[in-house]
């Protein structure tokens, strides 16, 4: 009989990237991904980036948008203007320290800036930017804001278990998609004996999940009605290069259970009547 372990992801950013894999440009998909998830069992399970997870990605995979987010964009610049030059970066940087006043051309050693010129203002040195060539080069990343999903991974229910011990006592931390986006909460809901798309329609809904119908997205055939390709099936997980091989997946309805659990609300009133806006007019 199969299993499904029933993952919760939830927090206040999440970032599913596909397609942009660049320093520039950095999307997120809808909902998690495949490639996402395997990643974040893998970083629990400690397996380092080169190593087989083969029987990580053979895994079904299913998730439930119990809710969708928002779309947060962040934009940020670099690789322009005038800067000092400190001289801790001559020491860090040979050819920061080879360079001479005399407005010689030094390359920067970060892959997106621009040639750097050493500049003589008279009480110390400066790195600009040449007014030519490479200027501001923008960059955007994408995050999903405040959403919460639901997966489940249906394969061997020994193995879904050594996963779920490892989210208690992870090696690495497991993310939302991206470093700076960790999970609120317990990730691990429990394994069920079912399929991952019966386990998400008999799994309660979040307690913060939208009313009404919600959307599972699972894997399907090429042919199927609804199929959608994305690039998250993951090969191979290596230094400064991922593989991923297609997927197809549609979506369908579900009408999950309302959650039993409710958020707990601090009702206690203050016992003075002090207004604490005076508390600052007092002397220490």
């Amino acid at each position: 009989m199969t299993s499904s372990l029933l993952l919760s992801l939830t927090g206040p950013m999440q970032s599913w990237g596909v397609y942009g894999r660049g320093h520039a440009w950095r999307d997120t998909h809808t909902h998690p991904t495949k490639s996402g998830v395997t990643g974040m069992c893998a970083a629990a399970l400690g397996i380092e980036r080169g190593d087989d997870i083969s029987h990580l990605a053979a895994l079904d995979f299913a998730v439930r948008v119990d809710r969708p987010g928002g779309l947060l964009r962040d934009y940020q610049t670099a690789g322009s203007g005038e800067m000092p030059l400190l001289a801790g970066d001559m020491f860090a940087d040979p050819q920061l320290a080879k360079a001479t006043p005399k407005g010689e051309t030094v390359p920067t050693n970060w892959s997106y800036g621009a040639p750097r010129q050493i500049q003589d203002k008279g009480t110390h040195l400066s790195a600009a930017y040449p007014p030519k060539g490479r200027q501001v080069v923008p960059i955007e990343r994408f995050y999903l804001s405040d959403a919460v999903f639901t997966v489940a991974l249906g394969g061997d229910r020994e193995l879904l278990q050594t996963i779920a011990d490892a989210f208690d006592e992870p090696v690495y931390v497991p993310v939302l998609g991206r470093r700076n986006c960790p999970p609120t909460g317990d990730v691990v809901i429990g394994i069920v004996d079912s399929t991952p798309v019966d386990a998400l329609a008999d799994a309660e809904r979040h307690p913060r999940a939208d009313r009404g119908l919600l959307t599972v997205w699972t894997t399907c055939a090429p042919g199927e009605p609804g199929a959608q390709a994305v690039a998250d099936d993951p090969e191979v997980f290596r230094s400064g290069y991922v593989d991923h091989l297609l997927r197809y997946e549609n979506q369908r309805p579900v009408d999950p259970p309302a959650s039993t659990d409710e958020y707990e609300i601090d009702e206690a009133q203050p016992t003075t009547e002090a207004d604490p806006i005076d508390s600052l007019w007092e002397a220490p």
